[in-house]
């Protein structure tokens, strides 16, 4: 299932307690799905050429308890390379 916007943290808890791993649950929203669209020559990654949308989080969400993910605070987001948002 697909949660409303705000509530993707669930979702990433979701993959993860069916058996995926963190990084795998990642890679389902953001290189594999620009894969599966046709579109990873353009997204989906962070290099050279590629569009820059990201976040920053407070924590490592690799090694953050599964259950503590949805406590992970959003530092600074970045739309095409440029920074659009800074935690105060």
């Amino acid at each position: 299932a697909v949660y409303p916007h705000g509530r993707n943290t669930e979702e990433f808890h979701q993959m993860v307690d069916r058996g995926m791993t963190p990084l795998d649950a990642l890679r389902a929203g953001t290189s594999s799905d620009a894969e599966l669209l046709g579109l990873a020559d353009k997204l989906g990654t962070l290099e050279k050429g590629k569009l820059a949308d990201f976040i920053v989080l407070d924590r490592d969400i690799l090694t953050c308890p599964v259950d503590e993910v949805r406590n992970i605070q959003v530092e600074q987001t970045y739309l095409g390379g440029r920074i659009v948002y800074k935690r105060q």
